[in-house]
């Protein structure tokens, strides 16, 4: 059922500020789980589960750099584990959007699995964040730390991001997830992404954030392609964290970064509404 679920979550389509199809999707599976939730004006979806003085928060985004087109999703001929999409009539290689519905399918999985959580789906993260930077800050007074899944590969740990430093190395969020990480992915990267969802939140707000590995490979190509088991450790890392550091805040702030929070929002509200023109 899960890899049926990755599946149904890969084939369909969305794109940046063209994101309805995929936000219907994630709304029939909150509907299915008997998850209360908002999707506030701009399309970014708000989940929460369960009661805490803070929360774990997971993150995703709804979009993708591909086209709207009809697809099958695939099972590589060698390989079982390897699933890719192609245009439906024309058997034409296109991506299958695993930047960032591999995320979505892990975020919905940690909804159906974990009693305590919150979630957030953002619209329009490849160009610019918008959704994020948009999105409501009360929603996030009470997280206790974030979790993103929008790293490609196996093994990639998102220390920096946008410039943005999201944890103290040497703090007690990152000694507890360390050993976790190193479980799963062994010697992973520890290093910089150009940009995701965790560069806003780390700049806006006072938590630990990270993102990690999701099992996509060959991102914004037709060749993109995404390893299932991948996507699934993904999740079980995703398990451990969460009942490792449990329900309190980790906090930390960049203090190289200065943000005009208002000057951010009005630059991507401008730039979402014209990408929806």
């Amino acid at each position: 059922m899960s890899k049926e679920k990755l599946k149904d979550i890969l084939s369909t389509p969305t794109y940046c500020g063209q994101e309805q199809y995929l936000i219907a999707k994630i709304t029939k599976y909150l509907n299915e789980y008997n998850l209360d939730y908002t999707i506030d004006e701009h399309g970014n979806i708000f989940v929460i589960k369960g009661f805490a003085e803070h929360y774990p928060c997971v993150v995703a985004h709804t979009d993708s750099v591909h086209r709207i087109v009809d697809m099958d999703i695939l099972h590589h001929p060698d390989e079982e584990d390897i699933i890719y999409a192609v245009e439906k009539g024309t058997n034409k290689p296109t991506g299958c959007g695993g930047d960032n519905k591999a995320g979505v399918y892990v975020c919905l999985e940690l909804l159906e699995r974990v009693e305590v959580l919150k979630a957030a789906f953002f619209v329009s993260e490849e160009y610019g964040c918008f959704g994020s930077t948009l999105a409501d800050e009360t929603f996030f007074e009470n997280v206790g730390y974030a979790l993103q899944f929008d790293a490609p590969e196996n093994d990639w740990v998102t220390h920096y991001c946008n410039g943005v430093k999201l944890f103290d190395e040497n703090g007690d969020f990152y000694k507890t997830i360390e050993p976790i990480l190193e479980d799963y992915m062994g010697d992973y990267v520890l290093g910089r992404h150009p940009y995701t969802d965790v560069s806003v939140l780390g700049s806006f707000y006072d938590f630990s954030c990270i993102n990690y590995s999701v099992g996509y490979y060959n991102m914004h190509s037709s060749k993109e392609y995404v390893s299932i088991s991948y996507a699934q450790q993904a999740k079980n890392i995703a398990l451990e964290i969460i009942s490792s550091l449990g329900n309190i805040k980790y906090p930390f702030v960049d203090e190289n970064v200065r943000i005009d929070k208002e000057r951010a929002r009005e630059r991507a509200l401008k730039s979402l509404n014209g990408l929806r023109k």
